[in-house]
């Protein structure tokens, strides 16, 4: 199957260790690879197999509190992990 790029500018990612957190979590969905996360533009690269792998992607960013931009937040919760300056690990995770 021939495999298709995207990129998808996200809300509130701040930090290289969040971007690595959801590198990882977005790893877990079949059918999405060639991940790469750039902090500093909050921007998103993936390569997908099927359409629905970019809903996929951009349901598990929405969940963890990283919205699409332009997409309103769904609900008013908090980031499953955020930055937070007064850590000593910069990110403190909710789950």
């Amino acid at each position: 199957m021939r495999s298709h790029k995207a990129k998808i500018q996200v809300q509130r990612l701040n930090c290289e260790r969040c971007a690595k957190e959801l590198t990882k979590r977005l790893a877990q969905i079949k059918g999405v690879e060639h991940m790469h996360i750039n902090f500093e533009t909050s921007m998103v690269y993936f390569s997908f197999q099927d359409i629905q792998n970019v809903a996929d992607v951009e349901n598990l960013l929405s969940d963890h509190g990283f919205n699409p931009v332009g997409e309103q937040l769904k609900t008013k919760r908090k980031p499953l992990f955020y930055c937070n300056a007064q850590s000593s690990v910069r990110c403190v995770d909710k789950a």
